[in-house]
């Protein structure tokens, strides 16, 4: 596989059966394989996440996955997954989490078109250029460029879905 546009970074533990089902809510969307990965990072637990993964790798080969030797915990866990993500853009996912049906096709649309440094939730998208300044003192954003995006997402009826 090339290097993909967009990497689905899953962080999990402990969330097996979540996880297959959000899994199986991204492999059911068709066509755009040569463009994504799914990066899975699993902070060890006993159960049978790893083997529930490599049963999805054996049908597609944009699956990646990684488990740690020791437990380091949710932030730790979520920056070290980011640095293993190959993509030019990164989507964070819970592993609790459900993908809406034509949630790739979107993004990528999206991607695609604002050419955005930063998208977040399914409203904001920050252009290429903008300027996200953090304050060390109380970690607040200075946001002087913001895109609403909300056209894109009209097919999300639910807002238990994520994008």
């Amino acid at each position: 596989m090339s290097k993909p546009i967009l990497s689905i970074c899953i962080p999990t533990y402990r969330r097996e059966e979540f996880l297959k089902l959000l899994v199986e809510s991204i492999v059911e969307q068709d066509g755009f394989w040569s463009e994504v990965e799914i990066m899975i990072y699993n902070d060890p637990y006993e159960d049978n996440t790893q083997s529930m993964v490599e049963s999805f790798q054996h049908k597609y080969s944009n699956i990646r996955y990684h488990r740690n030797k020791q437990r380091i915990w949710m932030i730790p866990s979520i920056l070290d997954s980011v640095n293993m993500c190959s993509g030019e853009y990164v989507w964070f996912y819970s592993d609790d989490d459900i993908m809406s049906p034509l949630a790739i096709q979107t993004m990528l649309e999206v991607i695609k078109k604002e050419k955005s440094d930063l998208i977040l939730n399914r409203f904001l998208s920050f252009p290429a250029g903008a300027q996200i300044n953090t304050q060390d003192i109380d970690y607040t954003w200075e946001i002087t460029s913001v895109q609403w995006m909300d056209n894109y997402f009209k097919f999300l009826s639910d807002v238990s879905y994520s994008i």
